[in-house]
């Protein structure tokens, strides 16, 4: 708090700053009856009869110091419990922000751990799969049926339990790849959200959806002419990669239009040769053209203003 602070109307020692005036203010709040050390009341009292509360309230608020502070560069006095007040709000917001940032703080925290763990799992999976591709028992001798039956189900067991443990690996594999793929799902789509959020906000007038969509599909055919592929087109993300390219198509539509509006006034016939003094005609090609754009305001029409003036 930018705040200076003076003790005003009072001499009591407490008064020299305001950390000495707030620890008189929490002895008076402990102790509010006044009384120190057996001491007898001052003159005045009300001959140990006890006021009452509006009384009581109106004695503090006339006994209590007042101090200068600025508030947004303007001076004001305020009582020393406001004082107080406004330390313990200012305090206790203070304490809530550290609370809520070192919340984020701990929830990335864990989320890295997290991303962690799961990276130090699959390559234990990895490393546990590789061991048992190297202790692959051989099937079972179909021939052992007959001649030797207990060393046939021996290996018969062995080969099971083998296969059993390559398929728990495999599918844990599998469920981590698609824990992975819809984290990253998940982190995708929120940072299209916040793209297209931002991109709305860059181009005010794509609030309007078949604004925009009518917009988007001459952009991704003017980005197509200029030889980017339709999947590159689709897979623009960067909401400053679209308002660039969107500025870069609109230039050239001017510049065209410019184009053609200064083709068709050169191939005008000439104007009639003026009589001295007889001034410009007001249906000129200037003037016509410059009352056509006050009237519109179209693009085509400042484009042909432009050419009319360059053609003089």
């Amino acid at each position: 708090m930018d705040e200076t602070a003076n003790p005003q109307g009072s001499e009591s020692p407490a008064s020299d700053n305001i950390e000495a005036a707030f620890d008189e203010y929490l002895k008076r709040q402990a102790n509010p009856a006044g009384d120190s050390d057996g001491e007898p009341p001052a003159e005045g009292a009300d001959n140990g009869q006890p006021a009452s509360d509006a009384e009581q309230a109106e004695q503090d608020a006339a006994e209590e110091q007042r101090f200068k502070v600025k508030v947004n560069g303007e001076e004001r006095e305020v009582p020393l419990s406001e004082l107080v007040k406004g330390y313990q709000m200012e305090s206790d917001y203070r304490v809530k922000t550290s609370q809520v940032a070192e919340q984020a703080r701990a929830v990335q925290a864990q989320a890295a751990q997290a991303q962690a763990l799961q990276a130090h799992y699959a390559q234990q999976l990895q490393a546990y799969q590789a061991q048992l591709s190297q202790m692959q028992p051989a099937p079972p001798d179909p021939n052992l049926i007959q001649s030797d039956p207990v060393s046939f189900l021996q290996q018969q067991q062995a080969y099971q339990s083998w296969q059993q443990q390559m398929q728990a690996v495999q599918v844990e594999q599998q469920q981590l790849a698609q824990q992975r793929q819809m984290q990253q799902l998940q982190s995708q789509q929120a940072m299209l959200a916040q793209q297209a959020e931002l991109l709305t906000k860059a181009i005010p007038d794509w609030a309007d959806e078949s604004k925009a969509k009518a917009e988007k599909a001459n952009l991704a055919e003017y980005l197509t002419k200029l030889g980017f592929s339709r999947d590159e087109v689709n897979q623009v993300a960067d909401h400053r990669a679209v308002v660039m390219a969107r500025k870069a198509m609109l230039y050239d539509q001017l510049m065209t239009k410019q184009a053609d509006a200064t083709k068709k006034v050169a191939t005008l016939p000439p104007n009639a040769p003026q009589r001295p003094g007889s001034g410009i005609s007001p249906t000129d090609g200037r003037t016509r053209a410059m009352q056509s754009l006050k009237r519109s305001g179209s693009i085509d029409d400042a484009a042909n203003a432009f050419a009319a003036m360059l053609s003089r």
